[in-house]
C-alpha cells in the first residue's frame, strides 16, 4: 500500500501534513497506520474505531500520529484512495478496448473474482465507508463511479449495435452483461417479470388472494 503513487482528479483530498521532513519516516509511519486502520475499521467499525485503537495495533506513538495523518477520516480517505480508487488502474472500458484484451465474460470473471479475493478488504471497506463520508466525499466517489459507468455503458451499446438515441438506453447495453454472467438469465428474468409483475398488478388493484391450497412460493 505505497503512499508515494500519484495522485488524480478522481481522488478523495488528503489532507496536508507537513511536520516531519523526512520522506521515508513518514511514509512507513502512514503505511503501519494505515494497515492497522484497514483491519480495525473492517473488524469493528469506522465509528467504533479510535485513533488511540489505530496507534495500539500500528505501534505509532499516539502523541506522534497528527504528525502522520490529520485525523481518523483522513485515514479512511487515504485508504480509499489506494484500495477503491486503485491509482493507475484501467477501467472496465479501457481494458475491454486493448488490443489484447480478453473476451467479456472472461474479463467480467476476472473482475469479479479479483473483487472478492485480492480486493476483498478494498472492496468491504468501500461499501462500508459510504454512510461515514461526508458530502464532498460522497460526491467524488459518486461522480467517479458515474464516469466508469457511462464509459463502460458507451463501449457495450457500442458492441451491442445500440444507438445512442436508443429507447432502451440505460438498461439494454448492460443486457450483455447480464447474459455472460448468468447464462440462463432469459429464462429466469421472464419468471421473475411474471411472477411480481403480475403480484404488483394485483397489488395497485387490491387483490390479495392466493390460489386455494397452494403456497406463495409454488407460483410459477
Amino acid at each position: 500500500m505505497s503512499d508515494d503513487a500519484p495522485k488524480s482528479s478522481d481522488d478523495l483530498v488528503e489532507a496536508e501534513v507537513n511536520a516531519i521532513r523526512d520522506p521515508d519516516l513518514v511514509a512507513s509511519r502512514r503505511e503501519q497506520l494505515l494497515d492497522a486502520g484497514l483491519k480495525l475499521f473492517l473488524e469493528k467499525g469506522f465509528a467504533s474505531t479510535t485513533i488511540r485503537d489505530i496507534c495500539a495495533r500500528s505501534g505509532v506513538n499516539q502523541a506522534s500520529i497528527y504528525d502522520y495523518v490529520a485525523n481518523k477520516q483522513d485515514i479512511l480517505r487515504r485508504l480509499l484512495n489506494r484500495v477503491w480508487f486503485r491509482p493507475n488502474a484501467l477501467g472496465m472500458a479501457e481494458q475491454l478496448s486493448a488490443p489484447d484484451a480478453p473476451e467479456l465474460r472472461d474479463m467480467l470473471r476476472e473482475f469479479f473474482s479479483r473483487g472478492w479475493t485480492e480486493n476483498r478488504e478494498g472492496t468491504l471497506l468501500a461499501y462500508r465507508a459510504v454512510p461515514h463520508l461526508d458530502a464532498a466525499d460522497r460526491k467524488t466517489l459518486r461522480e467517479r463511479e458515474e464516469r466508469l459507468m457511462a464509459a463502460l455503458s458507451a463501449y457495450l451499446r457500442a458492441r451491442g449495435g445500440l444507438a445512442a438515441d436508443d429507447a432502451r438506453r440505460g438498461h439494454g447495453e448492460f443486457h450483455i452483461v447480464r447474459q455472460c454472467l448468468r447464462p440462463h438469465a432469459r429464462l429466469a428474468d421472464e419468471r421473475h417479470r411474471r411472477r411480481f409483475g403480475a403480484g404488483s398488478h394485483d397489488r395497485r388493484h387490491g387483490r390479495h388472494d392466493r390460489p386455494a391450497g397452494r403456497p406463495d412460493h409454488a407460483r410459477p
